[in-house]
C-alpha cells in the first residue's frame, strides 16, 4: 500500500517518510490487500523520485499525515 523509510533524526526521534502508491497498484488476493516488508534502498529511490519540481520550496505535495508523541511523564505530558 506504501513505501516507507524509517530513521533517526539528529534529536534521535524516531521518523518514517512514507508515499502511498496508488490503489490501482495494489495486489489483492482472497479480497484483502497484499502486503510486504521489502527492502528499499534510500539511494534508489531518491535518485529516482527526487526531481527539479519535488524540491521545489513549496516539497511538491507533501504532507504531514500524522504524529505520534511519546512522553515519559504524564503530568508533564498533561502540561503540554
Amino acid at each position: 500500500m506504501s513505501k516507507a523509510f524509517y530513521f533517526t533524526d539528529p534529536e534521535c526521534k524516531g521518523v518514517e517518510l512514507y508515499w502511498d502508491r496508488d490503489r490501482a497498484d495494489w495486489g489483492w488476493m482472497h479480497g484483502q490487500v497484499e502486503m510486504s516488508t521489502l527492502f528499499l534502498d534510500p539511494k534508489a529511490f531518491l535518485h529516482e523520485h527526487l526531481t527539479e519540481a519535488v524540491a521545489a520550496p513549496n516539497f511538491g505535495e507533501a504532507v504531514v499525515g500524522h504524529v505520534h508523541l511519546a512522553g515519559g511523564d504524564i503530568s508533564s505530558a498533561r502540561d503540554f
